[in-house]
């Protein structure tokens, strides 16, 4: 009876671990491919302007993103906040990458509450593109255009708009920005 449990364990147990294995090689293929060539970062911040919690968290962003790219010698250029066109526009002038930093929330409301969703991401625009292995004459095969989306991160939390919560987020922009950079300079070659 223990070798039937040791075989069955070994045959559940090694397709998983060959899998992980393979997981890891995809993404290590598709990081080199895709974040490979790039001249450096446009960094933009999105959120409503008249909300100041998410303004600071914003600005923060944005410093922590000046300071870890000057640090690591990575050219960054800063567009204004929501500026998608001025971003677009210069990440594809000059052959950048976009790390755009998405902030919603809810109102504050009655209960003095806000909830927050951040996610950082690390992409470009394109325009022409088609399904890879598409057939011709198939809608798979018409040029289109959108994001690629490379790399991202999300943040989901709440808290009083007073109490931290925008110091909490800031942090969390930090520690992402930093892998974002990492993964960066790992595969930009």
């Amino acid at each position: 009876m223990k070798n039937i449990y040791w075989f069955a364990l070994i045959f559940v147990a090694l397709p998983a671990l060959a899998t992980e294995e393979s997981r890891e090689a995809f993404y290590e293929k598709h990081n080199s491919q895709n974040m490979s060539g790039w001249k450096g970062i446009v960094f933009i911040c999105s959120f409503d302007l008249s909300d100041k919690v998410l303004e600071k968290i914003c600005h923060r962003a944005e410093t922590d993103a000046e300071l870890l790219a000057a640090s690591h010698n990575i050219a960054l250029k800063v567009v204004d906040e929501n500026n998608f066109g001025d971003a677009a526009y210069f990440a594809a002038l000059n052959k950048f990458v976009t790390l755009e930093y998405k902030l919603r929330a809810t109102k504050s409301g009655n209960y003095d509450v806000k909830a927050v969703h951040a996610r950082l991401t690390l992409g470009t625009f394109f325009s022409n593109g088609i399904e890879k292995g598409s057939k011709p004459n198939s809608i798979d095969n018409i040029p289109r255009s959108g994001d690629l989306e490379l790399w991202s991160r999300g943040t989901i939390g709440s808290g009083a708009p007073d109490a931290g919560i925008a110091h909490e987020f800031s942090n969390a922009a930090e520690t992402n920005i930093k892998k974002a950079l990492t993964l960066y300079l790992k595969y930009n070659k």
